[in-house]
C-alpha cells in the first residue's frame, strides 16, 4: 500500500517526439528517399518533407497509406500522432501551470493526500495536476468560475476572505464526493423536521460514537446526508448545508472545536437553512450553498441562527434561561428540555449572561 504523504518521482520529459522522427528512421533503414516515398504514397514532396519536420500531422487517410507502402499498421502511425499531438497539450498546459505553482499551498497538498484524496509527486505542475483533477475541473481558470465567481456561492466570496479559499473550497468538496457515495431517501421536509425535535435528546449521549450514527441514519431516510469531515488547515469553516440534487441535501460538519454546544448549534443552523432558504440560488438557478464561518453573516444566517436557537431551546423558556444563577438550575432546564447542560452553558455564554468560564465543566467536549 502507497503512503500517498510521500512523493512519487516520476521522469516527465519536457519535450515531445514528432511521429516524422520515427518515419526518417524507416526510411533510413529501408534506404527509401523522401522523393520515393511520396511517389509511391501520391502525397507531395513537400507534404512528405513536412511530416518529417513534425510540421504537418498524419491523418487517418495518410496512416493508411503509409501501412500500404511500409507494411506498418496505420494504427501505429494514428498511435504515434496521437500520442505527440497529446504530449504538445500537456506541455503546454504546463506553461500554464507554470503560472499557478503555490495555487494550493504545500501544506493543503500535503494533508490532502494524507486523507486519501490526491497523490504527492516530486514534480510541482504535476501537482497542480492532482489537485485539480480531485476538484473535478481542467484548469484553475475553471476553478475559479466555479468558486469565484458562480452567483450561487456569495457566502464562499465571504467566507474565504477569513483563510485559504483553496483549503475552504477543498474541504467542501470532500464532503460532496464523500456525499455521492451515500444513497437516501427523497428530501421530505416535514419528516425532516420532525427528526430535529427527535435529534435533540441525542445531545445529552457524551460519546460521538453512540450518537452520529444515529444521527447519519435518520438524517439519510429523509434525504440529508451528515458528514463530519475534520477541518482543512486555514479552511476555518464550522459547517456548510449544500443542495446536492432537488431531493438530496448536505450538512457538513468540521467539529472545528470539538465542544458539544457549538457543534449541536451548527448543526441545527446548518439544517435551518434546508427548511427555510431556498434550494436554488442565483441568476442561473444553481444549487444553493451556505457556508457557516465564526464572523458568518447577513439575513439568512440570522434566520438560521434563530432556528437553531428556538429549537433548542424554545423561546418560551428564555426569562427561566436569564435567570439562571446555579449549576443545579443548568441541570434543571437541561433534563425538562431532554439537552445537553452544555448547549444551556454555551447559550448563557453566548448572550453574556455568564462569563465564558462560568459552568465550563457542564460543556462536554468530544474526542474525536
Amino acid at each position: 500500500m502507497t503512503d500517498n504523504t510521500e512523493p512519487v518521482f516520476r521522469y516527465e520529459p519536457d519535450y515531445a517526439v514528432p511521429p516524422g522522427e520515427t518515419l526518417a528512421e524507416v526510411l533510413e533503414t529501408r534506404e527509401m528517399s523522401q522523393a520515393e516515398l511520396a511517389r509511391r504514397t501520391g502525397l507531395s514532396a513537400k507534404h512528405v518533407n513536412l511530416i518529417l519536420k513534425g510540421s504537418a500531422t498524419i491523418t487517418a487517410d495518410t496512416a493508411l497509406k503509409l501501412e500500404h507502402v511500409l507494411n506498418i499498421p496505420a494504427r501505429i502511425w494514428n498511435a504515434l500522432e496521437a500520442n505527440y499531438q497529446g504530449h504538445l497539450s500537456q506541455l503546454e498546459e504546463g506553461k500554464d501551470l507554470e503560472e499557478h505553482i503555490g495555487w494550493a499551498s504545500p501544506e493543503l497538498i500535503k494533508e490532502l493526500a494524507s486523507r486519501g484524496r490526491i497523490r504527492r509527486v516530486s514534480d510541482r505542475i504535476q501537482q497542480i495536476r492532482e489537485v485539480l483533477k480531485f476538484f473535478g475541473v481542467a484548469s484553475v481558470s475553471a476553478w475559479s468560475t466555479i468558486w469565484n465567481e458562480s452567483s450561487s456561492l456569495n457566502s464562499y466570496r465571504l467566507a474565504k476572505q477569513q483563510g485559504d479559499p483553496v483549503a475552504l473550497a477543498a474541504w467542501i468538496r470532500i464532503g460532496e464526493l464523500s456525499a455521492a457515495e451515500v444513497e437516501t431517501g427523497p428530501f421530505d421536509r416535514d419528516e425532516f423536521r420532525e427528526m430535529l425535535r427527535k435529534a435533540r435528546a441525542m445531545t445529552r449521549i457524551t460519546d460521538p460514537h453512540d450518537w452520529l450514527p444515529q444521527l447519519q441514519e435518520m438524517c439519510r431516510r429523509v434525504g440529508v446526508v451528515v458528514i463530519i469531515e475534520k477541518e482543512l488547515p486555514k479552511a476555518r469553516v464550522n459547517g456548510v448545508a449544500r443542495w446536492l440534487s432537488p431531493s438530496k441535501a448536505l450538512i457538513q460538519l468540521s467539529a472545528r472545536y470539538l465542544r458539544d454546544d457549538i457543534l449541536w448549534f451548527t448543526f441545527f443552523h446548518e439544517a435551518g437553512h434546508l427548511l427555510l432558504h431556498g434550494r436554488k440560488s442565483g441568476p442561473r438557478d444553481v444549487p444553493a450553498t451556505f457556508i457557516d464561518t465564526k464572523d458568518s453573516a447577513g439575513h439568512a444566517e440570522d434566520e438560521a441562527n434563530t432556528f437553531a436557537a428556538d429549537l433548542l431551546i424554545p423561546a418560551r423558556y428564555a426569562e427561566r434561561l436569564r435567570r439562571i444563577n446555579s449549576l443545579d438550575e443548568v441541570r434543571r432546564l437541561a433534563d425538562d428540555l431532554q439537552i445537553s447542560p452544555g448547549i444551556i452553558v454555551g447559550r448563557l455564554h453566548h448572550e453574556k449572561w455568564k462569563q465564558p468560564s462560568w459552568g465550563a465543566g457542564l460543556i462536554v467536549r468530544y474526542q474525536w
